[in-house]
């Protein structure tokens, strides 16, 4: 049961599919959003999210850049852009590009229409190798309609459609989801986010409070950090190689 003093954060929608407008978020971030990257406490990199366009038609994208030293050697390299294609209130594509040391990997989401008129989604990812494939023409196996191999779940991407999370994080209604479209490896997960305390964040100009989250589900060792006002304030997740990645805000207001 919560405390009398601990604040309370409201994250109901605004709007129908629970995603908000370009206006809200240039409103609440400012146009941009700002990280520093550290690995086990070392800054390594930066990641931002630019929000672009005008209400009819907007673009969030995201970026970012990772350099250090593997098992103190080995240089690695991590590169990573994200583009997010919006009509008013109803995202209609996706697209990101991850470069891991030279391995490159394309993602795609998108909302289309079957033969009656219903809406899905459909996406994938795959390896771009430059003899072989394009980065805008995926192999065709590359791409399909989205499942969870559950068939109520599938049926329910397919029919009634809202937009789709993603994990770009920014979003808070994230909270409330079970399903998010994962930006780097380009499959669908199940989630869930669980509320962990209350914190003390610097959001890039002041200490703000701030409530941690655990993500469960086909994600873990990831947890995020949401402002009473919604905004994403921080990002913690423990790498393949056991290492610590903390995204700090420098400018998330």
């Amino acid at each position: 049961m919560a405390s009398a003093d601990e604040p309370k954060i409201d994250h109901r929608p605004k709007y129908k599919h629970d995603f908000y407008s370009l206006s809200h978020w240039n409103k609440l971030y400012g146009g941009t959003i700002d990280f520093s990257v550290t690995r086990n406490q070392k800054t390594v990199g930066r990641y931002q999210i630019l929000f672009k366009g005008t209400e009819e038609n907007w673009q969030v994208e995201s970026s970012m850049a990772l350099d250090f030293k593997a098992f103190l050697f080995f240089p690695y390299r991590f590169r990573y852009q994200g583009i997010e294609h919006w009509q008013q209130q109803t995202m209609t594509r996706f697209s990101s590009k991850v470069d891991r040391n030279g391995d490159i990997s394309i993602s795609q989401l998108q909302r289309t229409r079957n033969s009656t008129g219903d809406p899905f989604w459909q996406g994938g990812a795959w390896s771009l190798d430059d003899k072989i494939t394009k980065e805008t023409q995926p192999p065709k196996s590359a791409i399909k309609v989205l499942s969870t191999g559950d068939q109520g779940l599938s049926s329910s991407l397919s029919s009634n459609l809202s937009n789709l999370a993603l994990s770009n994080h920014y979003n808070p209604s994230i909270i409330g989801q079970s399903l998010l479209f994962n930006s780097l490896s380009g499959q669908l997960n199940r989630i869930a986010l669980v509320k962990e305390g209350i914190e003390t964040v610097y959001d890039g100009q002041a200490n703000i409070t701030a409530t941690r989250y655990r993500y469960t589900g086909d994600l873990k060792d990831t947890w995020v950090w949401y402002a009473n006002d919604g905004r994403w304030v921080r990002m913690r997740f423990i790498a393949d190689d056991g290492s610590r990645i903390q995204l700090n805000c420098q400018r998330c207001y």
